[in-house]
């Protein structure tokens, strides 16, 4: 974020090494001498680049040198090659996987119990895959000896425990690199190590592709950090997508109804279907929380949703069946308020922090990280006697460079003297250009204004 007045980067090679060489917009002179070559990269007058929030990957705007000595290939097949030689002849693994799976016929029993019995006993520590030479990967019996690993040591044990059990797991390599094409390519075409820096395993089991990344054993088989995003096939080299079956993707659906009295008292009854990544700290949480701390929670709950609010019913936390559920009633009294022959009350939630930002103005473009899949739905029962004089807005928004879009409908009922409510939210990763971010801002002011969640009532002749 400061000026730079001058810089030059300077790398002598050998004339026969080939180097992969991406360069955007700096001048570059390469000389030959006695079997060396000499590349000379040099900048003058780079200007600072202003500090916003969500900038993107520094790459995908300043200018940039990208350099590898390799390729996917090559690195998949010397990777490929370490870790395979660490699964082989691993004599106390291959006794230890007949208790883990004694009795268990289907194969989906059987990756859950290696999963589990590895995430309950052998403890994730240690930098990770491209922080070591892969020199420094154990075998599998050295990490079940040790009862610790780093990633790369979890996945190699993990992996031959299922080699055991008669599956066929594959390794593969994936990380965290942006979902943003602009920023991701680079770093595929021209080989960067760390664009892939954890190990998964992946492995069919019952018609189903199961990727395993070293989650605890609170999490639904099936489900991944590692969703949509790229990996690297260690068998040939080739770059392939995640995909985890569709009722394991990270989606949020939250479904609330209210009863609406004359006096201003409303009951909620409020249930939230957990799915996904999600569900795996949804299980942690309300399988090992304490019963006080569980009651003081269920408090924190109740009083978010009005000061006046008690609870009607218990919290339920349905972690035992996948997706999760938890659902929970509440009664407030003077929740809406009532003013001569009107009433009015504001709709619990909204979205008006989904597209929140500290400026209203921006000079570089804004990254837009993570994929948001969420519905909430609304049914609200009014009270005898009253009809609507004004209802939260509808609103339809498309999100700038094919983003997504964000939607709510609104109607009302006359026959049932109910208002429905639908808000849907499905964003996804991108580079948005500043000149579009006023549009952002503009519908985030909508979003947030009071007539999106306002209810007022008025009586009727």
């Amino acid at each position: 974020h400061e000026p730079i007045d001058s810089k030059t980067l300077k790398i002598t090679a050998p004339e026969s090494l080939e180097l992969k060489i991406r360069n955007t917009d700096i001048p570059e002179t390469r000389t030959v001498s006695e079997g060396t070559a000499t590349y000379v990269w040099h900048a003058e007058n780079q200007a600072a680049v202003k500090k916003e929030e969500a900038l993107p990957a520094w790459h995908t705007f300043n200018p940039t040198v990208f350099l590898s000595t390799s390729d996917w290939n090559s690195y998949a097949t010397d990777v490929h090659n370490v870790l395979l030689q660490a699964t082989r002849k691993q004599s106390a693994t291959d006794e230890l996987v007949k208790e883990v799976v004694s009795g268990l016929k289907q194969d989906t029993a059987k990756v859950s119990a290696i999963r589990n019995w590895l995430a309950e006993n052998v403890r994730p520590a240690g930098p990770g895959l491209v922080s070591l030479p892969l020199s420094a990967v154990s075998a599998a019996d050295q990490t079940l000896a040790d009862r610790y690993g780093n990633n790369p040591d979890r996945m190699v044990l993990l992996f031959t425990l299922l080699k055991s059990a008669g599956l066929q797991p594959e390794f593969i390599l994936s990380g965290g690199l942006s979902f943003i094409p602009e920023a991701s390519q680079p770093l595929l075409d021209i080989p960067a190590r760390t664009a892939f820096n954890s190990v998964l395993i992946k492995v069919d089991v019952d018609g189903e592709t199961i990727y395993l990344d070293g989650e605890s054993q609170y999490a639904e088989l099936g489900a991944s950090a590692f969703d949509k995003r790229v990996a690297l096939n260690l068998e040939d080299g080739t770059i392939e997508k995640i995909k985890v079956a569709p009722n394991k993707t990270n989606r949020s659906r939250t479904i609330i109804e209210m009863n609406v009295g004359a006096d201003g008292q409303a009951g909620l009854t409020q249930s939230a279907i957990v799915q996904g990544t999600a569900y795996e700290g949804f299980h942690q949480r309300y399988a090992e929380i304490t019963p006080e701390k569980r009651r003081r929670h269920f408090l924190e709950i109740v009083s978010g949703v009005s000061q006046s609010a008690k609870a009607a019913s218990e919290l339920v936390a349905d972690y035992e069946s996948y997706p999760g559920k938890m659902e929970y009633s509440v009664v407030a009294d003077r929740y809406a308020v009532v003013d001569g022959d009107y009433l009015y009350f504001v709709v619990p939630g909204g979205l008006g922090g989904i597209l929140q930002y500290r400026s209203n103005e921006r000079t570089l473009p804004l990254e837009w990280k993570r994929y948001i899949d969420q519905v909430s739905e609304y049914s609200i029962v009014l009270p005898d006697g009253y009809e609507p004089a004004i209802l939260p807005k509808s609103f339809s928004w498309q999100a700038p460079k094919g983003a997504g879009m964000i939607e709510v409908a609104v109607e009302y009922s006359e026959r049932a003297n109910a208002i429905r409510m639908v808000q849907m939210v499905d964003l996804k990763p991108a580079l948005i250009p500043a000149e579009d971010f006023p549009a952002i801002i503009e519908a985030a002011k909508q979003l947030a204004h009071p007539d999106m969640q306002t209810v007022l009532l008025k009586k009727k002749d």
